[in-house]
């Protein structure tokens, strides 16, 4: 581990509670407790280079339950791990500090990391379950005290991995010196860059001609007008299939906002197998709903018991405020299950 050359001093803000650091500084580094943050990984390999800096934020702004939230993104090719938080809270906890500059670093970037396989990690609140696959953090999920052996379950399943037996020793280790990945936008593309540096031409054009207006003689004026005049028709010549591409890309942009909201829930697929996975034996799934956050199924069983239904699927950690109702007349082996589907955090 690397020791930084200059103590920064470090706030590290919990759940319930901000740990400052004795020597205050004007600037300094800002932890935001896992506990406080959500994380995906985003892939964004079948996107062209220069537009995922429009389809990055959109894909975060529909998957964030915060109204304003501050991010921290580790690019790896074509896929983005995304860390969020609260901005509003933890900029108000930064304002009560009277710190004038900080950086901001979720936990996990300065916890000890793992290129290949599960692990348990010991936080400032609670632990994080992480799967690692070719140094990417492709699965990640917070828990307030250490899962069970089910919970433990349910997210290597949920992302595909199979079931362990034995659970992870919970590693336990101080605060990196620095974080292991460098915070990265997808920064200003070709377009952009492209504009800034015809303002800056324009500008620099302008300010000559004012220039000018004030030293030399009326021919040396209408000299340097008719030279900012060639410019200008080349510049407009120049910024034409500029615009061009912009419109394409506001096209794009709102195909990409119908495709995000797609991916905001899982997939039919992964949720029929968490159910059939908890049914008896002898149940009967005979109808299925499934639409953006609302799931609803009816099971015929030869005991129906409501409450064993409630109590099975509300421990699923997908689904939370699980109703179950049992039919009448001739559908009284039935069972009528509705919940609703929740993100991972």
């Amino acid at each position: 581990m690397s020791k930084r050359l200059f103590s920064t001093p470090r706030y590290l803000q919990k759940r319930h509670e901000l740990l400052t650091p004795t020597s205050k500084k004007s600037r300094g580094e800002w932890v935001v407790s896992r506990g406080l943050c959500h994380y995906r990984l985003f892939e964004l390999t079948e996107i062209p280079m220069a537009r995922r800096s429009q389809v990055l934020p959109m894909k975060i702004k529909q998957w964030s339950p915060f109204v304003n939230y501050g991010s921290y993104q580790v690019w790896q090719g074509g896929k983005v791990q995304v860390w969020i938080w609260d901005q509003a809270v933890q900029q108000q906890l930064v304002a009560d500090t009277e710190l004038k500059k900080a950086t901001i670093l979720p936990e996990t970037l300065l916890r000890t990391r793992t290129t290949e396989g599960v692990q348990l990690v010991k936080c400032l609140d609670g632990v994080e379950g992480q799967i690692w696959k070719e140094s990417l953090l492709i699965g990640s999920r917070w828990w307030e005290q250490s899962p069970n052996a089910i919970e433990w379950d349910q997210f290597q399943r949920a992302h595909g991995l199979p079931a362990t037996i034995t659970m992870p020793t919970v590693v336990e280790s101080p605060l990196l010196a620095q974080p292991w990945g460098k915070h990265k936008t997808t920064g200003g593309n070709s377009f952009g860059m492209v504009q800034e540096r015809m303002v800056i031409m324009v500008g620099i054009a302008v300010f000559s001609v004012m220039f000018t207006w004030q030293t030399v003689s009326s021919l040396k004026w209408r000299q340097a007008l008719a030279g900012l005049q060639t410019q200008i028709d080349e510049l407009s010549q120049t910024i034409e299939p500029i615009l061009t591409a912009r419109n394409q890309a506001m096209a794009d942009r709102q195909q990409f906002e119908k495709i995000v909201l797609l991916n905001q829930f899982p997939s039919p697929i992964e949720l029929i197998a968490q159910i059939a996975e908890k049914l008896p034996p002898e149940a009967k799934l005979l109808e299925w709903s499934y639409q953006l956050g609302n799931l609803s199924f009816i099971v015929e069983t030869a005991q129906p018991d409501p409450t064993f239904y409630v109590t099975t699927f509300q421990e699923v950690s997908w689904f939370k405020e699980v109703k179950a109702e049992t039919g009448s007349g001739r559908k009284a082996n039935q069972i009528v299950v509705s919940m609703q589907i929740k993100l991972e955090q």
